[in-house]
């Protein structure tokens, strides 16, 4: 009993320190107060983020999943010790009380009541009875109507992938340049939503990709709402000088975007030339 009790306290304060981050870090996550909200209305503390990346990915910000390859195996280690330090407590609880049975109750309560919270939020749709079934079809005989046939399958709903969103903000991009560059406000804030738009698709159709180590959502969050933001001021306050800076500010925006995302290979820019000869950007005359 000695023997367990002199490695239970080891182990305990070797890993104690990791395993409260590891815990804390993964109660606020339960609650996502660890992700941004695409809209920018909040962004995680410093510390939260921080604490959550060590969580996740074992790496301080700005670094990335499996960059913090040493860091993996000590926590995989500090695993292994609360699983052993949890098993020796069990043990030492039996050998130690004097009202085991209470320790079994204890421990079955605590298997029990998880799994009845977890499988209590699972809704399942009954099936309906056979002869509820039967009494459809006869009233629907006796009322003269004979029971619909069941209809084929909706065929799936189609979902743009992400490289064609982003094409299609490229050309959002362009158009926005364009229209403030000839001044042409009413152009440029209408493309400004578009781009908005484009964004709010692209983080609730793809909010995870296999190439990025962090979601999408965040990374647009933290990165490009707040330049978004501010070339519509630009817009409103019908500024040029203050237009050109703040787009500026986005095209670096997207390519930071793309940095933390592993697509630093696309690199965006101000447009150079005009590719829709078909449309005049210049503003209507009254």
């Amino acid at each position: 009993m000695r023997t367990l009790r002199t490695l239970h306290l080891y182990l305990g304060s070797l890993f104690a320190p990791a395993l409260l981050i590891l815990a804390v870090s993964g109660a606020w996550q339960v609650f996502r107060w660890n992700d941004a909200k695409k809209d920018g209305s909040y962004t995680p503390a410093p510390m939260v983020a921080a604490l959550s990346a060590i969580h996740k990915d074992q790496v301080l910000p700005p670094g990335r999943h499996g960059q913090g390859v040493p860091m993996q195996w000590f926590l995989l280690g500090a695993s292994a010790g609360l699983t052993l330090t949890t098993c020796l407590g069990i043990v030492m609880a039996y050998r130690l009380t004097r009202r085991p049975v209470f320790v079994s109750i204890l421990l079955l309560a605590g298997i029990v009541t998880p799994a009845v919270l977890v499988t209590s939020c699972a809704k399942t749709a009954a099936a309906r009875p056979a002869a509820e079934k039967k009494d459809d079809a006869r009233k629907a005989e006796s009322s003269g109507t004979a029971m619909a046939p069941k209809s084929a399958p909706a065929p799936a709903a189609w979902t743009p992938g992400l490289g064609e969103l982003m094409s299609l903000q490229q050309m959002r991009h362009v158009k926005l340049w364009f229209a403030g560059e000839a001044g042409n406000w009413k152009l440029a804030s209408y493309e400004l939503d578009e781009l908005k738009e484009g964004f709010d698709d692209i983080v609730r159709l793809h909010p995870t990709h296999k190439d990025s180590p962090v979601p999408i959502p965040e990374a647009v969050a933290k990165i490009v709402v707040e330049p978004l933001s501010e070339v519509g001021k630009a817009i409103e306050a019908k500024d040029k000088v203050r237009f050109a800076k703040t787009f500026d500010a986005v095209t670096d925006g997207c390519n930071s975007c793309h940095r933390a995302t592993n697509f630093a290979f696309n690199v965006v820019r101000r447009p150079a030339s005009n590719p829709y000869s078909n449309q005049s950007f210049a503003p209507p005359k009254p």
